[in-house]
């Protein structure tokens, strides 16, 4: 899907009162770059704060912005157009709350 070469870099670090707790770091993010054929490539990255007081915030955080990464590709891969891509994001997150 996509002949681009490009690198990506990201961090996440539990806080302190995470640490305290002895909880894991419940921040999460995907990315994919997205290209259809003769087209600019399309850089897709979700980011999502995990829930500190829900059980398995950061289950819910990496399952949720996985979710909405492949919605959004979909949707590309599907012609969507770009003007559509807010409502697209509203529908993603709709999609994904559980």
């Amino acid at each position: 899907m996509c002949d681009v070469s490009l690198r990506r870099a990201g961090a996440r670090a539990a806080g302190t009162s995470h640490l305290a707790q002895a909880q894991p770091c419940q921040d999460a993010f995907a990315c994919k770059v997205w290209q259809r054929p003769g087209a600019e490539p399309v850089l897709v990255a979700v980011l999502a704060d995990g829930a500190g007081s829900a059980a398995r915030a950061d289950v819910g955080a990496s399952l949720a912005t996985a979710l909405v990464r492949d919605i959004v590709c979909e949707a590309l891969d599907d012609g969507i157009d770009f003007d559509d891509v807010p409502e697209l994001l509203r529908h993603a997150v709709r999609e994904t709350r559980f």
